[in-house]
């Protein structure tokens, strides 16, 4: 099933998000699950200021321990972080 996690980082945290950008990119490299297309959520003046990711897993749980583990997660960045089922109808 797919799954979609959309991430919201706290106010003044782009210092920490570029401190960790390296660990989060290595554990996104090491597969801890199958991400289908990911990348940065963009604010008015193009800075990073949260999370995309859609992924493919067996369950919510699933998607869950994986984001508890994501080093931006650890790091304190977000400040929410919603993960819903998504069924792809087009594209």
């Amino acid at each position: 099933m797919l799954y979609i996690v959309h991430c919201l980082d706290k106010p003044g945290a782009a210092s920490l998000r570029k401190e960790s950008l390296a660990a989060h990119s290595s554990y996104l490299k090491s597969k801890p699950i199958t991400i289908v297309m990911g990348g940065p959520v963009l604010g008015e003046d193009e800075a990073a200021i949260g999370s995309f990711l859609v992924v493919e897993a067996d369950s919510k749980a699933d998607v869950e321990a994986f984001s508890d583990k994501d080093p931006y997660t650890e790091a304190g960045i977000f400040e929410r972080v919603d993960i819903n089922a998504w069924k792809k109808v087009i594209g």
